[in-house]
């Protein structure tokens, strides 16, 4: 499915120290005491943190580690490599290509609250915490937003952003059992009473035994069950964001980016980045800004510094990918990794996620897609102008799709360019709002203007490059 990479070569008295450091690490944190690593915590040599997706082995980061012999874990409990799922956030341990440890822990699981499901928003709300979605989101268990509803259970994992909201990369719809947890900054400490609140959700630690040091500010993992609205948690551990690494270790590191100053000073899930003599991929420094996904790879410097070397954008907004295309296949090139839709040629980069919803195929690659295929790919433009996939997901057929920036919009004759692509809306087709509330054609066109996000449904005409549209729904306004 990707490109080849090279070897990756360590001097071995670095390794065994630090893989047997952060093994021993890992150990004791399993068995319930110190303090763990959180929304994307690195340490060590050879540490990738990132987001699964692909099989063969294990992708993560535009790498395939061989997964023989390979201690995984999943939410604290040892795993095979089938209890793995292409969205998850990991932590790899690697000597090389081939992965020591790989260890996968969700943010939150618990109950989608009452009126939690807001599409509008492209948000659930879960024990009081804020979830967004986007075209990148991978879903087990429920088609996306629209297929979970309050009461569900879901278990999600993804980045916080400097708001501390997650933005899920996986969200699974659940069965009933097992304890509730949620991960997050303590706020509204009461040491007598033994209370807390991460955001709006009160946590009740009396029945913690060994319970550890904590303040207002502290960014902990919670687990216990509700009671009213009280999580009357059982277990607490102190998740550090910017675990220790020694000087010199090699580190590769997706998140968002948060405590934004310079282009050589901010933080991607708490972990410093001078980003000052990086190469960018899919943008330029002028893109780095608060709350931007990106992925930085470099080294850890004697001051606890990640000195990046190279900087690839997942996105170039804060609601991630904003570009979604729904259709058929019309070509499909192995060489230089892209797919065709709608005449759009949309590539595919060594760290695009691939679901195979139609046939479960597991490793799905590039070379299992043939013309005529339906796909759903979320994906974002670059600063050149390329759409670069995020997510690509095969589906079984169904109605043609497309999202993205309002180019030019012709209300005379019912017409708009998205990505290049003319829609036009033909007679009797149904308008909604940014509300979700329907309006008419006049309304819709009147209240649309270059750069906004809009969604279409209806039909692609490959002979004439038009969309003909049934449906179109304003997304985003700017």
């Amino acid at each position: 499915m990707m490109p080849a990479i090279s070897s990756i070569v360590f001097r071995k008295a670095t390794i065994i120290g630090c893989v047997l450091l952060i093994i021993s690490a890992m150990l004791f944190i399993s068995c319930g005491g110190g303090t763990d690593y959180a929304g994307g915590g690195i340490g060590g040599t050879g540490v990738y943190a990132g987001v699964v997706s692909g099989f063969g082995s294990v992708w993560v980061n535009g790498i395939e580690f061989d997964t023989t012999g390979t201690d995984i874990t999943v939410n604290g409990n040892s795993a095979a490599q089938g209890d793995l799922k292409v969205g998850m956030k990991v932590i790899v341990i690697a000597n090389g290509t081939g992965a020591n440890t790989i260890t996968y822990e969700s943010e939150i699981k618990g109950t989608i609250d009452i009126n939690g499901v807001d599409t509008i928003n492209n948000k659930l709300t879960v024990l009081g915490q804020a979830i967004f979605v986007d075209s990148t989101t991978v879903f087990d268990g429920a088609p996306d937003i629209t297929g979970l509803s309050a009461g569900n259970i879901v278990e999600a994992s993804g980045f916080f952003d400097a708001s501390n909201n997650l933005h899920a990369t996986h969200i699974e719809k659940k069965s009933a059992g097992g304890e509730f947890e949620v991960k997050g900054t303590i706020s509204n400490l009461d040491i007598t009473a033994k209370t807390f609140k991460i955001t709006n959700l009160t946590i009740d630690y009396n029945g913690v035994t060994n319970q550890p040091s904590i303040a207002n500010g502290s960014f902990v993992k919670a687990k216990g069950d509700m009671q009213g609205s009280t999580l009357m948690a059982t277990k607490l551990s102190i998740k550090d964001k910017t675990p220790p690494v020694s000087s010199g270790n090699k580190v590769e590191l997706e998140g968002i980016i948060t405590n934004f100053t310079s282009q050589g000073d901010f933080e991607v899930n708490g972990q410093k980045v001078d980003a000052s003599s990086a190469q960018f991929e899919h943008g330029t420094s002028s893109n780095l800004a608060q709350n931007i996904r990106v992925e930085v790879e470099g080294t850890i410097n004697s001051s606890g510094v990640l000195i990046a070397t190279k900087v690839e954008f997942k996105s170039l907004s804060i609601s991630g990918s904003t570009v979604k295309l729904e259709g058929n296949v019309e070509a499909v090139d192995t060489v230089n990794m892209t797919v065709t839709i709608f005449g759009k040629t949309v590539q595919i980069t060594n760290t695009t996620i691939f679901k195979d919803e139609r046939n479960n195929l597991s490793p799905f690659t590039i070379n299992n897609i043939a013309v005529n295929d339906f796909l759903e790919i979320g994906a974002f433009v670059d600063n050149s102008g390329k759409i670069i996939a995020t997510k690509l997901e095969r589906e079984n057929n169904g109605n043609d799709e497309l999202k993205g920036a309002v180019d030019l919009k012709d209300q005379a004759n019912n017409r708009l360019v998205i990505l290049g692509i003319t829609i036009d809306v033909r007679s009797g087709a149904t308008f909604k709002d940014i509300n979700e509330n329907p309006v008419s054609a006049d309304t819709f066109f009147t209240t649309i203007d270059r750069g906004d996000i809009v969604e279409v449904e209806g039909s692609y005409d490959s002979g004439t490059n038009i969309f003909t549209a049934t449906k179109a729904e304003i997304k985003k306004l700017n």
